[in-house]
């Protein structure tokens, strides 16, 4: 086993760690499934221009390499051919030898900006940091920075997906899916396991034609495809721009370097380094959109911990990520000493505001997370944005439908052709991919590379210790969420992942709202034709998922055929779905209820139960169904009994009156389409039942000679005091690799069959500073 080989085992080990049975294995076909869907209509190719604009080599290097190529017998200028490539087999192995050996002189000819090698290893996939990642062989890659990986004699060494440059395609002949589709796979893959690309560029072999696509976060975008040996300079054009281009100019990020604590000066690329313990990440200088707004100073960060990277791999999309990190300036105090802040990465759709700027006018308040800076990501001095990343060149047409499957080109009869040195070309030429015509005026969506900081940390409301805490995390969240809406801010996603318990015991500071990337300024916001629904389904409002409005103004009748626009009532709808799932999943602080897990054997009741439940917040419902269940809740009071009241679990018993009132709230607004009152009812409900839970007994169960409330109680204080030192744990910053998931504080369970999420809940974390955290995370029983 070579070296890079033992690294990226220890790699794997290390970032699926205690973790590892809460991700699902992740299926090729369910790669293909997912990018039919993300990028049904953001792939453009047959684009002008666009080799030229993205490979801009000096003239003279071309001429150069050019010459020497004619000089080293590599290409016969009179034949127009590259030698290599001629009386190839029609096949596609006989290509992967040819285009590696043109491919690597033409690097080898050019005055390469690091290491730089093509090889052709299609039976091995390439190593992943992940245990279960898909199968995925690229025919051909260009590696980087592992020098030179063929040993003498030898077979390739085997080279991970994180030292993939360009992953190479070459066209199959039998039909199938198209060649687009499989390149996107590897595309996806680089993305996923290299956190330090911003774009990445792929190729597609066929016979003797070459398409180049790049991808990034709006999509992929495709060049014409060319014949390499009628156009010999386009294809070194290619070569040599892949070979003597900074990183940074095809698709590294310089502002996420390798941070090496022997060495802090130092800032290396992760291709230029065997192992990535943490990474520096840089934040640039931002001016403030308010009046009299600061300007926040670039500063740099060292990333000590994953905290959410659900989405990260997507081709087209936002591409969350968010991190646990220090400040650089402060890593020479001691670990406990140093402030602990959460960096979110994240490419925003052009026609939304930044998510710094809601912060900012909400400005610092109870229930709200801290802002600590925020900024436009800036490479070279320039804006990181996809148009930028594509320079400037536009799509031609609309956008080509990538799911339809290719046909197999058939044998040539021709007798004339049926020579002794003849080979038929069974190679279809180029993918077949119709126009989709419903979306002809479509053109990518650009996008812009942001981040922000914040000085709030906690943990995932469904880590609550207590009922207590549960009631007044909530309490908190919605205050300030009533206090975002009264300056303007609506946050349009809550969620179990955005309401953290920060641990504080302060009045109004015990919960905050995080995750603003959804939000809208009300007041003056545009609606967005091709705008996706907002939000984290189970939780998102009956209205908003049917499009409808649920209720009647006057007494049952069939509201007004009007589409419902996304507004403070919806909101406050999902906490009442955060709360009653929390009170429906869990049978105790952090509890995973048992009832609900998927299982041979389950009682007749608890498959009733797992029904009714995955109804309303199971990942694999339709919108629809999903909003006609919650929709049927509201519209029946014995619907909500059957549904809610009844799948309560004995734990949560307690607050059925709270959830009972904050229901009839709602029912009675929704009735009336009236909401001027709502956040003061709601929160004097919160408040209401906040005082009848003691402190000495937060799960309101009274001392009784009854041995079962006994023991009952005894589980609970057993499992808040695990979920006291988890805490405790997590505080300690411990010395981890970036590369190790956040394990049990991100998912603290592998979720029921029916509680799945649609989208990964982020367990965050809030405090400034780690030496104190041990008093404020002082019991609330005591």
């Amino acid at each position: 086993m070579d070296q890079e080989t033992k690294i990226h085992k220890k790699r794997q080990r290390e970032s699926n760690g205690s973790s590892e049975s809460s991700h699902h294995v992740t299926k090729a076909g369910h790669v293909e499934n997912e990018l039919r869907v993300e990028l049904h209509h953001d792939v453009f190719i047959d684009t002008p221009t666009f080799v030229e604009k993205m490979f801009d080599v000096d003239a003279d290097i071309l001429e150069a390499v050019y010459l020497r190529s004619i000089q080293g017998g590599l290409y016969d200028a009179l034949r127009k051919e590259w030698s290599d490539f001629k009386n190839l087999a029609p096949t596609e192995k006989a290509l992967y030898e040819p285009f590696v050996k043109v491919a690597n002189f033409i690097s080898n000819a050019c005055d390469a900006s690091t290491n730089l090698t093509w090889l052709s290893d299609p039976k091995r996939a390439p190593l992943s940091l992940h245990m279960k990642a898909a199968d995925f062989k690229p025919d051909i890659i260009m590696a980087i920075g592992s020098g030179e990986p063929i040993p003498q004699g030898g077979k390739p060494a085997h080279v991970p997906w994180t030292r993939i440059h360009v992953p190479v395609e070459v066209k199959k002949y039998r039909g199938g899916p198209s060649t687009v589709i499989q390149l996107a796979k590897y595309l996806r893959q680089c993305f996923s396991e290299c956190i330090d690309r911003r774009y990445v560029f792929g190729l597609v072999l066929t016979g003797t034609r070459l398409t180049v696509y790049l991808a990034d976060r709006a999509g992929i975008l495709g060049s014409k495809s060319f014949d390499i040996n009628e156009d010999p300079k386009q294809l070194i054009r290619v070569i040599a721009g892949l070979t003597v281009f900074e990183p940074s100019n095809v698709g590294w990020d310089p502002t996420l370097t390798v941070y090496d604590d022997q060495n802090r000066d130092s800032a290396q690329f992760s291709f230029q380094t065997k192992c990535v313990n943490h990474w520096r990440m840089e934040l640039s200088e931002h001016a403030s959109k308010l009046p009299d707004g600061p300007i926040y100073k670039a500063e740099k960060f060292v990333l000590w911990k994953k905290i959410r990277f659900g989405r990260s791999e997507v081709i087209k999309g936002r591409a969350t990520r968010v991190w646990k990190a220090w400040a650089e300036k402060d890593m020479a105090l001691p670990e406990c000493d140093r402030p602990v802040y959460i960096i979110k990465d994240t490419w925003r759709d052009d026609r939304r505001d930044l998510e710094g700027e809601f912060y900012e006018l909400i400005g610092r308040h109870d229930g709200i997370a801290e802002l600590h800076s925020y900024c436009v990501v800036r490479v070279g001095g320039v804006p990181d944005t996809t148009s930028a990343i594509r320079r400037y060149v536009k799509a031609v047409g609309g956008p080509r439908d990538i799911t339809v499957r290719q046909p197999a080109k058939e044998s040539q009869d021709d007798k004339a052709e049926q020579e002794w040195d003849y080979m038929p070309n069974h190679l279809v030429e180029t993918d077949c991919l119709p126009t989709i015509f419903d979306f002809l005026e479509r053109e990518p969506q650009d996008r812009t590379h942001s981040r922000s900081v914040l000085k709030t940390y906690g943990w995932s409301i469904n880590r609550a210790q207590s009922l207590l805490e549960l009631v007044t995390v909530m309490r908190d969240a919605i205050a300030g969420h009533q206090h975002a809406y009264n300056r303007g801010v609506l946050h349009r996603d809550i969620s179990e992942g955005n309401i953290l318990i920060t641990g504080k015991p302060e009045f109004g500071k015990r919960g905050a709202l995080i995750d603003f990337d959804n939000a809208i300024f009300w007041k003056t916001h545009q609606a967005i034709m091709d705008d996706q629904l907002s939000g984290t389904r189970p939780f998102i409002s009956a209205e908003m998922l049917l499009k409808s409005r649920i209720l009647s103004v006057r007494g049952g009748e069939t509201g007004p055929e009007v589409t419902p626009i996304h507004g403070l009532q919806h909101d406050l709808e999902s906490f009442f779905w955060v709360l009653a799932h929390v009170c429906i999943a869990f049978d105790g602080p952090t509890q995973p209820r048992e009832a609900l897990i998927v299982r041979p054997g389950a009682t007749q009741e608890d498959i009733r139960l797992q029904q009714r439940t995955n109804s309303i917040f199971g990942s694999n419902i339709s919108d629809y169904i999903r909003g006609d269940a919650k929709q049927h809740i509201f519209e029946a009071s014995s619907a909500y009994d059957r549904s809610i009241v009844q799948s309560l679990s004995l734990w949560t018993l307690p607050l059925k009156p709270l959830i009972t009132q904050f229901y009839e709230i709602l029912r009675a607004a929704f009735e009336s389409d009236k909401y001027d009152n709502l956040y003061s009812q709601v929160l004097a409900a919160f408040s209401e039942t906040e005082k009848g839970l003691k402190a000495g007994d937060p799960d309101a169960i009274e001392e009784e000679r009854n041995e079962k409330r006994r023991a009952l109680k005894q589980s609970f204080e057993r499992l808040r005091d695990q979920e006291l030192a988890r805490r405790h744990k997590d505080l300690g910053g411990e010395k981890r690799s970036d590369l190790s998931d956040e394990g049990e504080n991100t998912t603290p369970y592998t979720p029921p069959a029916s509680l799945a999420q649609s989208r990964l809940l982020p367990s965050s974390p809030e405090s400034p500073v780690q030496n104190r955290e041990p008093k404020r995370l002082k019991r609330m029983d005591r």
